[in-house]
């Protein structure tokens, strides 16, 4: 028996030396080509799924649509035929719109028609998408509006931007979509940037980097896809993409420095990235004829190889789904073909082309069959790289895979949408809305209001009287205020009041030389010269505060969001409001201590009322009393 045992220990030893010397030293086996190494199931579903479909489905794969209406009438409820374009389509998803999105109950329900109508043509599950950003930007009627991204610079916390991300995800996860076209991560260092402003969390990139960071995890912890824009930066124009189109004239250099640092920070973190339609003349070099000037304009960034392949692909190594901001947009829509567009933006590297055709009128859903026609015809022609259009459904089907998209959509269940603007969300949103409020002045103890002072409150919108009589309601004073008042009318009494509070919404560098600015200066001067206190609360863009730095006391809340109704009025379900303007004023006459710290720079004017080089107000600047 020993014998035996020493043979097949030898013969084992001998086959081992075999095998030793068949392999080299550092070799791996799996490098054999006569080894078959196992493939990854799931890379293996998403390429048969690749290989049995045709040029036609690959192209509608990369579509996002929009509906918002239907012959004039907002889409709020499935149409027939809304349905069936949906079913034979196969979309990369659908976007909603404040259009689309009344009631709680109704919004699940029609994402869930969407998602059944797409599930019947055999299609993989819809990325549902929508704007919810926070402040200025929300789509949801019932939705919690949150304070927005610059007020939450001002408070410039992890936890408190985590949490409000957590808490915009769980309500739009509860009522079905997937997809948030958030965070705005563009760096407002512009201060005449008229349409990112107060979207941005900060001028400073580590402010907007960190912020993003927090933003995103947030998202990602509710299974809800967030989106940075937009990509390389829209932060420092002073044109609206959606009206026109803007230039940046910086370098690579530049952008890698300053614009990109939140892009770079977060590319692990994140799976998509939406384009901004911004021309980079010193990036992207080529050219097209304009369809609406004539003139030779250089391609925006939605349509640049440069920038989405070889800058983001390529030398900042994102594998991740980059979607185009709208096409609909004046900045494309008005200067380029729309299959020229599509020819483009493809071969640039672009996966999503969102809203490329509007479905809305009665042609629509003919005129987007046609578009599709043409696109697979410019395939056929090699006009558009197949190969690009692969890599592009591929890298859509591994994350609808990922988010268990691609045989149908995770059941959902109504009874969870009654978080969505529930009360211990306002809660929530109340406290963290007051750590971002920012005292910037405030002379001569001109704050806080105190139950002796008599108060008027002027305003330029008569929506923001409900916002200040919340905040009365909520500190329950009596006799304070006798009355509220627009500041456009100039027909009221100020030597009854003690102090007068001025509301002003400045949306763009324009309000410095409006009329309106003008009265405000007319009033604070009446009000000093009667030896009364004068404070201004900038709800919107911080910079109104170098327009009339005269004031007694500054106090900033970063958004013009008003209330339609009071919640003290309201019973069952709470419409969307804006908290900033309320906090401001319950601090106002609370005796707060202020915490908030502008997160942007403040320039001082000129006697035209354009910005200089010195600085008012410093970022990070903020008083507490």
């Amino acid at each position: 028996m020993k014998k035996v045992l020493f043979i097949l220990l030898m013969m084992f030893l001998c086959f081992s030396f075999v095998a030793c010397n068949e392999i080299e030293v550092g070799e791996d086996p799996i490098d054999d080509p006569t080894v078959d190494p196992v493939k990854d199931p799931v890379e293996e579903k998403i390429d048969n799924i690749l290989a049995s479909m045709t040029i036609k489905q690959k192209i509608y794969q990369m579509i996002m649509m929009a509906c918002r209406s239907r012959d004039g009438v907002n889409l709020t409820e499935m149409k027939d035929e809304v349905a069936e374009v949906i079913k034979e389509s196969g979309f990369a998803g659908m976007i909603l719109f404040a259009h689309n999105c009344v009631e709680n109950e109704q919004v699940f329900n029609l994402i869930k028609d969407m998602q059944e109508a797409n599930k019947e043509g055999g299609n993989p599950g819809l990325f549902v998408a929508l704007d919810q950003e926070g402040g200025r930007v929300v789509r949801l009627e019932e939705g919690t509006t949150t304070l927005g991204n610059m007020a939450l610079g001002a408070i410039n916390s992890k936890d408190d931007t985590k949490t409000i991300a957590s808490l915009i995800a769980s309500e739009v996860s509860s009522l079905g979509f997937n997809v948030d076209f958030a965070p705005v991560v563009d760096i407002n260092n512009n201060p005449n940037n008229p349409v990112i402003g107060v979207r941005s969390f900060s001028d400073d990139k580590n402010i907007v980097s960190q912020m993003t960071k927090s933003f995103v995890e947030g998202l990602k912890e509710n299974n809800v896809i967030g989106s940075l824009k937009h990509f390389p930066g829209h932060g420092d124009t002073s044109t609206d993409s959606h009206t026109g189109l803007p230039l940046i004239d910086k370098s690579l250099e530049q952008l890698l420095d300053f614009e990109l640092v939140p892009y770079i920070d977060n590319l692990n973190d994140i799976e998509m990235i939406m384009t901004a339609h911004i021309v980079y003349p010193q990036i992207e070099k080529g050219t097209y004829k304009s369809i609406s000037t004539g003139e030779e304009i250089n391609l925006p960034a939605t349509l640049s190889k440069t920038i989405i392949t070889d800058v983001l692909r390529e030398q900042l190594g994102y594998e991740g789904i980059v979607v185009t901001d709208a096409l609909e947009m004046d900045a494309i829509a008005s200067h380029f073909d729309r299959l020229d567009v599509a020819r483009l933006s493809i071969n640039a590297g672009v996966d999503i082309l969102l809203m490329p055709v509007d479905i809305s009128t009665e042609n629509g859903i003919d005129d987007l069959k046609q578009y599709v026609d043409d696109v697979a015809n410019l395939v056929e022609e090699e006009k558009i790289d197949i190969e690009k259009i692969d890599a592009s459904v591929k890298r859509i089907l591994k994350l609808k895979e990922k988010y268990n998209l691609l045989e149908g959509y995770p059941e959902t269940n109504i009874n969870n949408i009654s978080n969505v603007g529930s009360k211990e969300h306002h809660d929530i949103e109340w406290e963290i809305t007051k750590k971002a409020i920012t005292l910037l002045k405030n002379n001569g103890n001109a704050l806080p209001i105190t139950k002796n002072d008599k108060v008027l409150f002027l305003t330029t919108d008569s929506t923001q009287t409900t916002s200040i009589e919340y905040s009365l309601a909520l500190t329950e004073r009596d006799g304070t205020i006798d009355n509220v008042e627009r500041i456009l009318d100039e027909e009221y009494k100020i030597d009854f009041y003690d102090k007068v509070v001025i509301i002003s919404s400045m949306a763009n560098n324009k309000y410095y030389n409006t009329g309106l600015a003008e009265t405000i200066d007319n009033v604070i001067k009446r009000v000093q010269d009667e030896g009364k206190k004068v404070i201004l609360l900038s709800t919107n863009l911080p910079y109104d505060a170098s327009r009339f730095k005269e004031a007694d006391a500054i106090v900033l809340c970063y958004s013009p969001k008003p209330m339609t109704i009071s919640p003290l009025e309201t019973t069952g379900q709470i419409k969307q409001y804006g908290p900033n303007i309320s906090c401001a004023i319950y601090m106002m006459l609370n005796d707060s201590t202020y915490t908030g710290k502008v997160p942007v720079i403040i320039y001082e004017l000129n006697e035209n009322y354009e910005l200089t080089s010195n600085i008012l107000f410093n970022r990070g600047w903020g008083l507490e009393k």
